[in-house]
């Protein structure tokens, strides 16, 4: 088997599970158990899988702000104490390794190559699932990534507002205005130059 899904529920049994385990003998506790998480749309956590495109040239001209992440999922090494942190405040990935499908493709890059470490909690997470391997991460991406993507179109992930004038000068501020307006040319044509430039301005403030 690949991997299995799982729910929350099964993974806080797990946790409590893990727990007994080291406390009765460690080396009893499985050292190669992996948890897969799906991000969702939205995730702030995309920001630093863009990072890592941005910064493996995957990208291509696109600037780090504008480039578009399709789908990513993240591949944990887990213990009693990381499932324990998923599971309520976050765990602070340093160094685990996820994939992305950027432009149509799959890449794979790490936490460790970025300026900022991301804090990863089952909120955070579409779907999760369960491996022994770290192997089978591109399979659950194409396979859960290919569902949610359906579910939820892909969003770019700006992080700074667009500050470009509005196309249209005053009379496209006098229409986000007055939607509803039939014609706006009149409207301006009765303005006086002083309080057009106030409305571009007043828009542009918005």
């Amino acid at each position: 088997m690949k991997y299995s899904t799982v729910t929350e529920e099964q993974l806080d049994v797990l946790q409590q599970g893990l727990d007994l385990l080291a406390h009765v003998n460690h080396d009893l506790v499985p050292t190669t158990l992996y948890l897969y998480g799906l991000l969702k749309p939205g995730s702030p956590v995309l920001a630093n899988v863009a990072e890592a495109a941005w910064e493996d040239s995957y990208a291509g001209e696109a600037k780090e702000n504008d480039i578009r992440i399709e789908t990513a999922a993240v591949g944990i090494r887990l213990s009693s104490d990381i499932l324990q942190h998923i599971l309520g405040s976050g765990y602070r990935s340093d160094d685990d390794d996820f994939q992305y499908m950027l432009n149509g493709e799959i890449h794979e890059s790490s936490f460790s190559y970025t300026s900022t470490k991301p804090m990863l909690s089952f909120s955070q997470f579409a779907k999760v699932a369960l491996a022994d391997d770290s192997y089978w991460l591109k399979d659950f991406l194409q396979a859960e990534g290919a569902v949610s993507e359906q579910q939820n179109p892909s969003v770019v992930t700006r992080t700074t507002p667009a500050t470009k004038e509005p196309h249209g000068g005053a009379e496209e501020a006098l229409h986000q205005q007055h939607p509803h307006q039939s014609s706006l040319k009149p409207i301006v044509g009765n303005l006086s130059p002083e309080m057009i430039e106030q409305l571009i301005w007043k828009n542009r403030l918005k």
